[in-house]
């Protein structure tokens, strides 16, 4: 009521009021507009890490069988595995969100009421900017809390390392291991031996055609494994050549003793990866720096992401609105996506084969940087 009474002294009642009433109402469409962005956002996560986890839902059935794990164990698999997947989608989900929150109300024409009543661009940006900021503020405590300790916890019961199969055999019954097939009569997993050994496997596990298949039997034999092979030392066997031709199997040798390493899942993480930020700190070498600007970067690049998409969604040149399409809106802003992961990984595999110092990793936010000022001022 104060500011009617000094709005109606200075200026008349009539345009005081119409002020407070467009403060109301602005107010209000920030709050859709922040409403909008964060279910857009959470839907599109869904989305993305549902994808991630079904690709790698494989990968954990095959490490829950070799391991023998129970419910409880194979369910927190799936669920360390969600701030690993959260490193790429939260940029990609807060660039898609914004372009369809701004791209909705740039279909639906609220934005043209917006310039028409004299309300810049820049303060209609305003939850967009509020909201990029807090998605990058939970992406960096995502980035640098909790994917070292999935890390961790995931080579706990070995997701990253070589998964040994012989740990799952079970007497008189068949084992897969991806193109593998296992089976022996009886088996000592402390002693690490059995007997009555068949095994069919692919030509590149005994340095023959990968497209053929052999089978391999063996009276007893043991094993021995590391995180890159097991080793298998055989005794009183045969190797036979496996074929659907004319003669659909081929005894190829008979030996008293045979080895044989079959290689395993390597895709141990990096070791920077699995520290925590005040290790990386404390060392501070140079793939410690590259870890350090990357777990930055990709939460800072949000912000970048979300200010680019809103002259892609609702562009304006000259305070007059420009005909465009929601679908090439999309298309640009998964450009912008794109072209910036080429820039990252572009700039860190320079600075490890050229040397180049660690600045360089910045190239990327410099870049869009410069991208985001040339939208806003000239979209």
């Amino acid at each position: 009521m104060k500011s009617e009474l000094t709005c109606r002294e200075r200026r008349g009642a009539i345009r005081c009021n119409r002020v407070y009433t467009m403060n109301l109402r602005m107010k209000t469409f920030e709050r859709h507009i922040w409403s909008s962005l964060w279910h857009s956002t959470a839907a599109i996560l869904s989305l993305c890490v549902g994808v991630l986890l079904l690709h790698k839902m494989f990968r954990i059935v095959e490490l829950a069988i070799a391991r023998s794990l129970d419910l409880g164990k194979t369910l927190g698999l799936f669920l360390w595995t969600l701030p690993i997947s959260l490193l790429y989608t939260v940029p990609l989900a807060a660039l898609i969100a914004t372009l369809f929150t701004y791209g909705r109300l740039f279909t639906d024409r609220e934005i043209i009421a917006l310039l028409a009543a004299g309300i810049p661009r820049r303060k209609w940006m305003r939850p967009a900017l509020l909201f990029a900021l807090l998605l990058a503020c939970a992406s960096l405590l995502n980035n640098g809390f909790l994917i070292p300790k999935a890390y961790r916890e995931l080579d706990k019961v070995g997701f990253g390392v070589g998964i040994d199969p012989f740990q799952a055999l079970q007497p008189g019954q068949f084992l897969r291991s991806r193109t593998r097939l296992f089976s022996v009569s009886t088996v000592d997993k402390e002693a690490r031996t059995f007997r009555g050994f068949f095994a069919a496997l692919p030509g590149g596990d005994i340095k023959r055609s990968a497209r053929d298949r052999y089978f391999l039997v063996a009276r007893n034999g043991q094993w021995k494994s590391d995180t890159s092979f097991v080793h298998l030392e055989l005794e009183e066997g045969a190797l036979y050549h496996f074929s659907s031709r004319k003669e659909p199997r081929t005894l190829l040798l008979s030996f008293d003793s045979y080895a044989v390493n079959l290689s395993l899942p390597h895709d141990v993480s990096p070791n920077a990866k699995r520290q925590p930020f005040s290790v990386l700190f404390s060392r501070y070498k140079k793939e410690d720096q590259i870890e350090i600007l990357r777990r930055f970067g990709f939460a800072v690049v949000v912000v970048f992401f979300v200010i680019a998409a809103i002259p892609l969604a609702a562009p304006q040149s000259g305070g007059h609105l420009r005909k465009g399409t929601g679908s090439s809106a999309i298309g640009y802003g998964l450009l912008f996506y794109f072209f910036y992961w080429l820039l990252s990984f572009g700039s860190e595999s320079l600075i490890v084969s050229r040397g180049l110092p660690i600045t360089a990793g910045l190239l990327p936010y410099f870049v869009l940087g410069i991208l985001d000022f040339l939208l806003w001022r000239y979209r």
